[in-house]
């Protein structure tokens, strides 16, 4: 692992951010970098953090890696999604890396074979405080990334170092702008439609709900020397403008679409952002082929740019939102909704349905809400009662409800800390918008959370009826049989004290004496 940059965290300070753990879990703290999707005929060794090749198997369907699940459960604040894709040993992990504020948290490929199967999470999470949400990070394995023959490694890692060396001597890199574009932008529709907002659709009829779902996109260029112009005019383009109106330019005059435009018209109908943004070369070949291993050598216009880049992604960075309206997801909700996408994908006669997935990670997350809820309520109960009730090294019975509101008692707690409760209860629904039928769910599981905390029978002279179960009974009775045991030995020591007095009974000791005494 290269040494570590403070320089490499400069853009996140100014931008307000903090590079935190993903979880606590040990997991977190061994690795860098897990994976979260592998395809079947590869298995994740969390001992070596490797994903090992199975051989003989065939690869037919996707994995979820139940280890990356259980990281991503650990996150209950709403989180945005930074993913990267693109072809293969085009620098994809280390523009990550920098974004984690290291140079290898995503492992580094500088060979000819692919190094890394699947989607990958990193173990470090970004947080602005003020936006209220965790940044999480995805590596993906690149397309084309076919492993090529044994023995032919080496020939084929010489001509593409040929290739990038004739490209920069011809100072042409930006000639493949348009090719990369597109060529990946394929990639995208293919996947774009497959994806339903909702169940029993031909194909995604409101396009709005898709934009509203779906990530924002930045295009970005490696090695771009040339400056962007318009074919036209010949006037000198920003790059994002350059994607829009030259990549993806609508053409007229009659002819029939290309596939060109039409790819070009699906991506600014399915994202509601698209901006690009050019890096230009990080060094000479030592750096090209091991850019961890040479970070000395990375040239000072590769880091500012790269520095420029990371701060304008964070702060453009949104939360992932969900299909009711204000809506964001969590990242337990997320780690939902990913098994189902996965599910969808892998059944031939199945799509993924976004709202499918919302729904079901809506439902997993009130049962979470709801059973940590009534785990939070009894720790701040036991709590506070032990700090009452301790005196002097014992614990002491509380008056069940005390008419002075200055007074503690057991129900004066119960009801601060259902305040407090219930003030939480109500800022975690808020994430799930505010579409009806999310309001009626939240309804139920705020009276489904009151009716695990206290029962009451029904009585029609009182305005509140007996206390017959719930956490709150436990506390309750607990309280009752302190008062119980303390009365016993109230009692106690004052007979004790009394047969004392009165041995032996003194002569002349009257019954009047007794009830005086």
């Amino acid at each position: 692992m290269a040494a570590e940059d403070n320089s490499l965290t400069a853009p996140h300070i100014r931008q307000g951010y903090e590079i935190l753990p993903i979880s606590q879990r040990d997991l977190a703290t061994r690795q860098t970098s897990v994976p979260l999707i592998l395809p079947n005929d590869f298995q994740y060794d969390q001992f070596s953090g490797k994903d090992v090749k199975q051989e003989g198997v065939k690869r037919t369907h996707l994995v979820v890696v139940e280890e990356a699940l259980e990281l991503l459960r650990d996150i209950t604040d709403p989180v945005s999604v930074v993913g990267i894709c693109g072809p293969a040993r085009s620098g994809k992990s280390y523009i990550l890396s920098r974004l984690a504020g290291t140079h290898d948290a995503f492992e580094l490929g500088n060979k000819m074979y692919p190094q890394k199967s699947g989607i990958w999470m990193g173990t470090k999470v970004l947080r602005n405080r003020e936006k209220e949400f965790v940044t999480i990070l995805l590596d993906s394995e690149g397309t084309a990334s076919n492993i090529p023959p044994k023995g032919k490694e080496k020939k084929l890692r010489e001509q593409k170092r040929r290739k990038e060396e004739k490209e920069r001597r011809g100072n042409r890199r930006i000639n493949d702008v348009r090719g990369q574009c597109v060529n990946t932008s394929v990639v995208l529709t293919d996947v774009i439609g497959k994806i339903r907002v909702k169940e029993n659709e031909e194909v995604t009829e409101d396009m709005g709900a898709l934009r509203r779902v779906f990530p924002n996109s930045m295009w970005l260029f490696r090695d771009v020397y040339l400056k962007l112009v318009h074919p036209d005019t010949g006037e000198e383009m920003t790059p994002s403008d350059y994607v829009k109106e030259v990549v993806f330019r609508k053409y007229t005059g009659g002819k029939e679409e290309t596939d060109q435009e039409k790819v070009g018209g699906v991506i600014l109908r399915a994202f509601e952002q698209v901006e690009a943004f050019v890096l230009p070369s990080p060094g000479d070949e030592d750096v090209l082929e091991d850019i961890a291993a040479n970070t000395d050598d990375i040239r000072p216009k590769f880091n500012e740019r790269m520095g420029e880049f990371i701060e304008y992604i964070l702060s453009a960075v949104e939360c992932k939102k969900g299909i009711a309206v204000n809506s964001k997801i969590t990242g337990d909700q997320l780690a939902t909704m990913l098994q189902h996408y996965v599910q969808a994908v892998n059944d031939p006669d199945d799509v993924p349905v976004i709202k499918s997935a919302w729904d079901a990670s809506v439902e997993l997350r009130h049962k979470k809400i709801l059973g940590n809820m009534v785990v939070k309520y009894n720790t701040e109960m036991e709590k506070a009662i032990t700090k009452a009730c301790i005196r002097e090294y014992e614990i002491f019975p509380l008056e069940e409800r005390d008419d002075d509101p200055k007074k503690t008692s057991l129900m004066s707690i119960h009801d601060a800390v259902m305040d407090n409760i219930q003030n939480e209860l109500k800022r975690q629904l808020q994430l799930f918008g505010l579409d009806i039928d999310i309001k009626d769910l939240n309804e139920r599981l705020f009276n489904d959370f009151n009716a695990r905390i206290v029962q009451r029978q029904t009585n029609e002279t009182k305005e509140y009826g007996d206390i017959t179960g719930g956490e709150l009974l436990h506390y309750l009775q607990e309280n009752r049989d302190r008062s119980r045991r303390y009365c016993e030995k109230v009692f106690k020591e004052l007979l004790d004290g009394l047969k004392q007095h009165l041995s032996p009974i003194p002569d002349g000791y009257t019954g009047e004496k007794l009830k005086s005494d």
